[in-house]
């Protein structure tokens, strides 16, 4: 594995792990109904 593909697969993770925080500390505040249609934010 070469050095680019290594930062991309770095950014990628990053990314991910940042979006999952990110969505874990809005969970309490957003609420999405059963058919994934309706979003409610407070």
């Amino acid at each position: 594995m070469d050095a680019k593909s290594f930062l991309i697969g770095a950014l990628i993770i990053a990314l991910l792990a940042g979006g999952y925080f990110y969505y874990d500390s809005t969970r309490s505040q957003v609420k999405i109904d059963a058919d994934g249609v309706k979003v409610q934010a407070n």
